[in-house]
């Protein structure tokens, strides 16, 4: 049971867990636009700014974990409506916790490239589960699809695919952009409710197919935009050092990636 601390403007109850959630809620068109600031330069140059691009996932990755442990683990214990204290302190928290963890990637590229596929995996599993898997009336599938999608696209990005970049920051941003359209337009499900996390269970309604259609349609242009920049400007990007290489066939990814060289090559300095 969720208690209701707040009254709206309007005279009825906001359905929110604690104060930081109705900050979120009051404040959602100021988010919609920072975030759509992030995606919309993530569209355009995700793949050119490979290193910025790491740093930016590491960053929401962070901040999404230290907000939801911290405002989804406090019922109002600072007990004052009008503090604000608890709510600059978990806007900082989040964003310490979203700096280190960017900053930190940044030092293990292939693990930023994990982070990514993992992005990938957790949006598509939500768009699977709004779509269709709410049809089982259980959360089971969306966690079992997760977790398949999850491991495989870790094992994708370790390969260090250029094109999979490419890809990812295109769906990733497409998915973003359209998200936080839905905070402000009807029809997108909450994946967020008062009582617990990921309450996605529910109905869909038909609003929902067209934000559906859109991040495709948004994944597609963004792809042939970075595609086309990628072969008009061929290889030199940069970007080679940053352990991407060029695309090879699969079979021969796969086979240099169980031969360890990267570690190999650290114990083999060790024993120098």
């Amino acid at each position: 049971m969720v208690t209701c601390t707040f009254n709206s403007a309007h005279g009825c109850p906001d359905l929110v867990l604690n104060d930081f959630w109705k900050f979120l809620s009051d404040k959602r068109l100021a988010f919609v636009f920072f975030l759509w600031a992030v995606y919309i330069f993530q569209f355009f140059l995700g793949y050119f700014v490979i290193r910025l691009t790491i740093l930016l996932n590491g960053i929401m990755t962070g901040a999404l974990v230290g907000t939801i442990v911290s405002a989804m683990n406090y019922e109002n214990f600072f007990n004052s409506n009008s503090s604000s204290g608890i709510i600059v302190f978990i806007i900082v928290l989040s964003v310490l916790m979203g700096v280190s963890f960017g900053l930190a990637l940044l030092t293990l590229p292939k693990l930023g490239y994990v982070n990514i596929g993992l992005w990938v995996a957790l949006e598509f599993s939500l768009l699977l589960q709004n779509s269709l898997l709410f049809l089982s009336g259980s959360m089971i599938p969306f966690y079992v699809v997760l977790g398949i999608t999850g491991l495989l696209m870790a094992c994708i990005s370790l390969l260090g695919f250029r094109k999979f970049i490419i890809i990812s920051t295109s769906f990733i941003s497409s998915f973003g952009i359209v998200r936080t359209l839905g905070f402000l337009l009807p029809g997108y499900p909450n994946e967020i409710l008062a009582s617990k996390l990921f309450v996605i269970d529910q109905s869909t309604s038909w609003q929902f197919y067209l934000y559906l259609v859109c991040i495709i349609i948004l994944t597609i242009l963004g792809c042939v935009f970075q595609f086309h920049w990628y072969h008009k400007k061929g290889n030199a990007h940069g970007n080679k050092g940053y352990y991407l290489e060029d695309d090879d066939t699969i079979k021969d990814k796969v086979k240099r990636f169980f031969r360890f060289d990267p570690l190999r090559s650290v114990i083999n300095k060790g024993k120098d």
